[in-house]
C-alpha cells in the first residue's frame, strides 16, 4: 500500500543518507514550495543521497536521480488543493502522519526533513524514533492560519504557537528562506538555523537585466513607473499591501 505511486530509482551505496522528505503539498505543481521541494530533492539525489518524498495525492509526477516519490491515497477524490491552509489539507495532514510513522517503521532513515505543518511530523518522529529530524519553515504556520482566518479562535492560535515553538525547540536543525522567518525562529527556539533563500539573486544580475529590459521594451514601459509582485494572492502573502499602495 505504502508503495502506491513510487518511481523506481538507482540504489545508492550505504555510505550516503537516506533521508524521509515529508512534503503536505501538491508535488509537482508550480507553487513557490513544490518548486523548492523539486530543488532540493535535485540537489540531494544529484549528490547521491536515497529521498522517499511523502506527499499529497495530486499534482505532477517527476522523475530525480535517487528520488521515490511517496503519495498518500486521494480518498477525498479532490482534484485540486488550494493554497493556504483548509479543512482538505488537515484530514490530508493527518494521514500523512499515518504514513510518516509507517515508513518509519518499515524503513530506516538518517534524517526526517519536514516542510512547513511536515516540520511537527518530522520532528515527533525523530523524538521517537532517536532520529534528526529538520524543521523546514518556508513559512509561519500560526501566521498563515491568522491571515487566512481558517482559525479565528484567540485560543486555538495561541496553542498552534506553542505546539510550533515546541516543534522549533526539538527540532535538530532549522530551515527557512529568508531573514523575517530567520529572526522569528530565533525568536522562539535555540536550534541551528540555515538561511537558504529560494532565489538568492548573487551571480544573477546580467540574466536579471536582460529579462527585465525584454519585459520593458514588449510592454511599452519605458517612461512608465513600474512595480514587481511575486508570490500568489493570498492575503497572508502581503497582496494587500500591494493593493493598499496602489493610490499613493
Amino acid at each position: 500500500m505504502l508503495t502506491a505511486g513510487v518511481q523506481s530509482v538507482v540504489p545508492v551505496p550505504d555510505t550516503f543518507m537516506k533521508i524521509l522528505m515529508i512534503a503536505p503539498q501538491p508535488f509537482f505543481s508550480e507553487r513557490g514550495t513544490p518548486i523548492s521541494i523539486r530543488l532540493m530533492c535535485q540537489v540531494l539525489g544529484g549528490a547521491g543521497h536515497q529521498i522517499d518524498l511523502l506527499t499529497f495525492p495530486t499534482g505532477r509526477d517527476v522523475s530525480l536521480p535517487h528520488l521515490d516519490v511517496i503519495r498518500i491515497p486521494n480518498f477525498l477524490k479532490v482534484r485540486k488543493i488550494p493554497i493556504g491552509p483548509s479543512l482538505t489539507k488537515l484530514v490530508f495532514d493527518v494521514v500523512l502522519f499515518i504514513y510518516a510513522f509507517l515508513l518509519c517503521i518499515s524503513r530506516r532513515y538518517d534524517v526526517i526533513h519536514g516542510i512547513e505543518e511536515g516540520g511537527f511530523i518530522a520532528v515527533f518522529l525523530g523524538i521517537v524514533g532517536r532520529t534528526p529530524s529538520i524543521y523546514d519553515m518556508d513559512s509561519s504556520l500560526v501566521d498563515q492560519l491568522r491571515y487566512s482566518r481558517f482559525i479565528k479562535s484567540p485560543t486555538v492560535l495561541k496553542i498552534a504557537r506553542k505546539l510550533e515553538t515546541c516543534a522549533l525547540q526539538n527540532a535538530s536543525l532549522i530551515l527557512t528562506v529568508c531573514q523575517a522567518l530567520t529572526e522569528t525562529a530565533k525568536s522562539l527556539a535555540t536550534t541551528p538555523i540555515v538561511q537558504i533563500e529560494d532565489i538568492p539573486l548573487q551571480g544573477l544580475e546580467g540574466a536579471v537585466k536582460t529579462d527585465q529590459y525584454e519585459l520593458i521594451t514588449t510592454f511599452g514601459l519605458t517612461d512608465k513607473k513600474r512595480v514587481v509582485y511575486t508570490g500568489n494572492l493570498e492575503e497572508y502573502q502581503g497582496i494587500d499591501l500591494l493593493l493598499d499602495s496602489w493610490p499613493i
